[in-house]
């Protein structure tokens, strides 16, 4: 490719007007035979050309009398031409980036689903059934924030239903040592009698309250940005990776915490 070609001739057109330019003018087909250009072609092209503002046609004159522009001013307004294309391009090729980027952008699963409730709410106590409903195997539940900042009377009507469990399904609670050292044995102590298969322990790093239905569904509780002591909402998801990732990460921390019958006097 030539560098004429880059900036927007075609191969006719750029030897057309080469010969041009050494003939200093002439007739299409003077020009047809110095460029070798077929002369059933060398009139478009020249017409090409005079279109380009490349070539002049001579007012008047019989045949037509073709003269070429100067090669500065040639090369200065096919420049102009081509860089106006480019960026008619170039738009057009954004608007095909945004369009692809719409189509690529991501979306939220059908899996997950956000509920808006309070700590306590009735809102909260309906999820909480239909959880302990569905749960067939074992329900583990880790609780940190907002637990941690909020007192008991807030949310214990949330664990009411917990005697609703059935008795084949293994209950673990693990606590965050915020949220034990605010629960009274009082307070604790009927949780810890209305279910037979429950374990309960206390560990440093839980730092978001979550719980796993089975292996079916993980819930995490979304403390509210401005109210430490106040949940925003409840996120669910039933993606298969993230609920098997939430289930490992809370077996590692299980194993690390330590059972509340040797954390708290009293449940020996």
């Amino acid at each position: 490719m030539s560098e004429l070609s880059e900036l927007g001739l075609s191969s006719y057109e750029e030897r057309a007007y080469r010969a041009l330019l050494s003939l200093g003018s002439a007739t299409a087909s003077d020009v047809a035979v110095r460029a070798s250009v077929p002369t059933g072609r060398i009139y478009d092209v020249l017409n090409g050309l005079s279109a380009r503002d490349l070539v002049s046609i001579r007012a008047g004159t019989e045949p037509t009398i073709y003269e070429p522009v100067d090669p500065e001013t040639a090369v200065d307004r096919l420049l102009d031409a081509r860089t106006r294309e480019l960026d008619r391009r170039e738009a057009e090729l954004r608007e095909v980036a945004d369009s692809v980027r719409s189509t690529l952008a991501p979306t939220v699963p059908a899996s997950a689903t956000l509920w808006r409730t309070d700590l306590g709410s009735e809102d909260a106590l309906a999820l909480w059934r239909e959880q302990v409903k569905a749960a067939t195997d074992q329900y583990r539940m880790a609780v940190g924030p907002p637990y941690d900042a909020a007192d008991w009377e807030t949310y214990a009507a949330e664990l009411g239903p917990a005697d609703r469990i059935d008795g084949d399904v293994s209950v673990r609670v693990l606590l965050s040592e915020a949220v034990s050292a605010r629960l009274s044995d009082s307070e604790i102590g009927p949780l810890l009698d209305e279910l037979t298969d429950l374990e309960v322990r206390v560990a440093a790093d839980v730092r978001l309250t979550w719980y796993v239905v089975d292996e079916v569904e993980c819930c995490l509780d979304l403390p509210d940005l401005f109210e430490p002591a106040a949940r925003l909402g409840i996120a669910l998801s039933r993606e298969e990776s993230f609920v098997q990732e939430a289930i490992e990460r809370f077996d590692r921390a299980w194993e690390a915490g330590t059972p509340i019958d040797t954390h708290l006097p009293g449940h020996d």
